[in-house]
């Protein structure tokens, strides 16, 4: 934001917010269509969600957080076909997160998430994959798939811990 406001002055941050919030929308629209929900469905519920959160995003750090939360849910419901990039990406987010906002905590809750699923799933107490993205996904991948994510994790907390001004002290 202080690049921003020292680029375009008063300007800056309102045009970064709003590039903010375009690019949630973009990702939020692309994963519903590959989801399968309709155009108009997609435009009418992204419409009514920013007019109904626009007078809560003010103009502060979070709306990266809102960003990242959107892309690693993205990332986190993406289909196995996407290959490892998902996990490589999800870590990255990870990193951008913890240098951006202290809400990256619950990008790491989003992570532990999927893979109590996938280990609820991989014991045989969950049988229905439909909560594993698309129809016709295949079900989650048994142990290759809880260690990718397990990897993933490991390496967020890694680089979170790392790769900060702030140093382990930023967990």
């Amino acid at each position: 934001y202080y690049l921003s406001y020292a680029s375009f002055e008063d300007l800056g941050p309102v045009l970064l917010k709003g590039a903010l919030l375009v690019a949630c929308l973009v990702v939020l629209y692309f994963r519903c269509r590959k989801l399968g929900v309709s155009r108009e469905i997609c435009l009418l519920s992204l419409t009514i969600g920013t007019l109904s959160a626009a007078p809560f995003l003010q103009i502060r750090a979070e709306n990266f957080g809102l960003l990242y939360f959107v892309v690693l849910s993205g990332l986190l419901t993406a289909p196995r076909s996407w290959g490892p990039a998902r996990f490589a990406a999800s870590a990255a987010i990870i990193l951008l997160w913890a240098n951006s906002h202290g809400s990256f905590i619950l990008g790491f809750a989003l992570i532990c998430l999927k893979l109590f699923v996938l280990v609820l799933f991989h014991w045989g107490i969950l049988k229905d994959s439909s909560l594993f993205g698309q129809e016709g996904d295949r079900p989650p991948g048994g142990r290759r798939e809880v260690f990718a994510w397990g990897l993933t994790l490991l390496a967020g907390l890694v680089l979170a811990a790392l790769v900060n001004p702030y140093g382990p002290a930023n967990l």
